[in-house]
């Protein structure tokens, strides 16, 4: 049975296979320069903001992106990638398992320069262990961005997780909560790397919560308040 569009299939974050993956990855790559992103990033910020998954779309993709990785993705998991060592990008998607299903899609980038996105992103808990995930910004540029419906129900229920967050915190008496989706930064990211489809991403903001990017940017450091402006 659907619910808000969501598919019934596929894996959340707290299952098994995905904590095992999560954990095997970031001990495979511990040292190196790399992130979590796509759904299952989504997932890991709405599991640390809400404290579960019920807002999380199902998946069977883990996407990774990392500088000069591949090499340990290709000896761990005896797979081999496109392209040679010295290329600017390489890519790979494989199955980790056919059931239930789940797929590892690598991104691996010759220097960090090209990917200035890791530069941003934070290490959160997750199961014992400090995972790399895009930042709650970029998690947010990039889906909107893209403007297919599940990037839109991944960001509604990262929204819906944050309020949930913001309301924890109010009623724990947290001053400084270390988690904050900065819409200032939201806007200077969008002017600076989606300058043409800026006013597109704001509006898909503002469908989401029912409030202008503008109103948000300047109560982002008011938790009471964008409670109320984040009308999900």
């Amino acid at each position: 049975m659907k619910k808000m569009g969501i598919r019934n299939s596929g894996l959340l974050v707290h299952s098994a296979l995905i904590i095992d993956t999560i954990y095997k990855l970031n001990n495979i790559l511990s040292g190196s320069n790399w992130m979590i992103t796509g759904n299952i990033a989504n997932q890991l910020w709405v599991y640390l903001l809400a404290g579960n998954c019920i807002y999380c779309r199902p998946t069977d993709n883990i996407d990774i992106r990392g500088v000069n990785i591949m090499k340990k993705i290709e000896d761990s998991f005896k797979v081999i990638a496109e392209g040679f060592e010295d290329d600017l990008v390489r890519r790979i998607s494989f199955l980790v398992s056919h059931s239930p299903r789940l797929k590892i899609n690598v991104e691996s980038y010759l220097s960090p320069k090209f990917v200035d996105e890791l530069d941003r992103s934070k290490k959160i808990p997750f199961q014992k262990q400090m995972v790399p995930v895009i930042s709650l910004e970029d998690l947010i540029l990039t889906k909107l961005a893209l403007g297919r419906d599940i990037d839109f129900i991944d960001i509604t229920s990262l929204f819906r997780a944050y309020k949930r967050y913001l309301r924890a915190n109010i009623i724990n008496n947290e001053k400084n909560p270390p988690y904050i989706i900065h819409f200032s930064e939201i806007m200077e990211l969008a002017n600076k790397l989606y300058v043409d489809i800026a006013d597109e991403i704001y509006d898909s903001i503002e469908n989401i919560t029912s409030s202008n990017i503008n109103e948000l940017v300047r109560n982002e450091d008011n938790p009471r308040k964008l409670i109320r402006l984040i009308n999900l």
